[in-house]
This record gives structure tokens, C-alpha cells and sequence, in this order.
């Protein structure tokens, strides 16, 4: 799990929001020696930016913390399917349309006899026998056409092991 970014205001932001302090504090002790009207106008001017930065900053703290809020519950969430989806019984393979493993439980990496890194990225193909790769080939390319599989039965085999039904959808 990443590290939680503590709410803050963007760096940049508070930067500038500084220089605009410092620049307002020297126009204080400037008007103090000598009092001038463009002086007194810059003061203000520069007195009502800051102001606007400062209502900004604090907005931008709200939305940030909010933000944090929503990224804690989507790690949440996606934690949770990650436990549900590891802690299944049954083997469960994610392919690309290419019919490349994407994601894949350790119920599936047992049966097929490959660790997960060695599973994640390999052609769902290989583990089809030769004989049945072309229709398998055939039928997997209906999902490019977005067209759903369900319920399709093929003969998997684990590396060093004889083939199983593999039930796929």
C-alpha cells in the first residue's frame, strides 16, 4: 500500500503565496518612511492578492484532503477485490483481448504449475493443446469483436502435466 500524502497546500502555491507576504511586509515599512499614494495603492492591491490567494489555498486544502479521502477508499476497495479475487476457490485467469494473462489467482497458478510472475504476460494459448489452437484462436477472437464467451470449455495443459477442462468465460 502507498504512503498517505498529508493535505497541504500545492507547493508552488505556497510559495507564492510567501513571496506576496514578504512583498506586502516591505511595502508596510516602505509606506512607514514615506507614505506615497502609488504606494498605498500597491499596498492595497497587493493586500487584496494575497487575500485572494490565501481563500484559494484553503480551498485547494479542502479539495486535496477530499481527494485523499476518495484515494483511501478506492485502495480499500481495491484491496478488497484483491482478497476476493486470491482467496477464491476456483483458478481465475484476466486476459487482454490478445488472450494475454493480465491478472491471475494462485488457485490458477497451481494448476497451471507457474508462478504468478512467470503466469502474468504468457499467451493464454500455450496452454492449449496444438491440435485445438486454431479453433481456439478462432473463438477467442470474438471478444475483439465484442462479443461475450460464456460457458466454453477447453482442454488446458499445465506445464509437465497432463490437460484438464478448463471452463472459460
Amino acid at each position: 500500500m502507498s504512503q498517505p500524502v498529508q493535505p497541504h497546500a500545492p507547493p508552488r502555491l505556497s510559495a507564492k503565496l510567501g513571496e506576496l507576504r514578504a512583498d506586502l511586509a516591505a511595502l508596510r515599512r516602505e509606506l512607514r518612511a514615506a507614505p506615497e499614494p502609488d504606494l498605498l495603492r500597491r499596498l492595497a492591491d497587493l493586500e487584496l492578492a494575497v487575500e485572494e490567494v490565501d481563500v484559494a489555498e484553503a480551498e485547494l486544502a479542502i479539495w486535496h484532503e477530499e481527494l485523499l479521502a476518495v484515494r483511501e477508499q478506492l485502495e480499500t476497495e481495491r484491496q478488497r477485490y484483491q482478497d476476493l479475487f486470491e482467496s477464491a476457490p476456483h483458478a481465475y485467469l484476466v486476459t487482454n483481448l490478445d488472450g494475454t494473462v493480465q491478472e491471475c489467482n494462485q488457485v490458477a497458478c497451481d494448476l497451471l504449475r507457474l508462478s504468478r510472475r512467470a503466469l502474468r504476460g504468457k499467451p493464454l494459448v500455450v496452454f492449449v493443446g496444438e491440435a485445438d489452437r486454431g479453433a481456439f484462436r478462432a473463438r477467442f477472437s470474438h471478444l475483439a469483436a465484442g462479443r461475450r464467451i460464456e460457458d466454453w470449455e477447453v482442454p488446458l495443459r499445465p506445464r509437465g502435466a497432463a490437460p484438464f477442462p478448463a471452463r472459460l468465460t
